[in-house]
């Protein structure tokens, strides 16, 4: 969900007549800080994530590379011991 730049100004005059001048800006810098806080943990979240499914999208290579191998090996065998 996205606040156009309109909505974001009319939020901020609203509080701004709520709060006052003073309660204001200590409100908004709280705010803010809070906003970044969120930012960073859902990066964080969005990173761990990512390397998850990495590893799960490695983990099935090796099972699909391993089981390839084994049908290689299994033939080879089978070549050896009729041919």
């Amino acid at each position: 969900m996205e606040i156009s730049f309109g909505e974001m100004v009319v939020v901020l005059m609203i509080a701004l007549l709520v709060l006052g001048p003073e309660d204001f800006a200590s409100k908004a810098y709280s705010v803010g800080r809070f906003i970044g806080k969120l930012r960073t943990e859902f990066g964080n979240f969005k990173i761990m994530a990512e390397e998850q499914m990495q590893k799960k999208a490695m983990e099935l290579e090796i099972k699909t590379g391993l089981a390839e191998l084994k049908k290689t090996a299994e033939k080879t065998k089978d070549d050896l011991n009729h041919g």
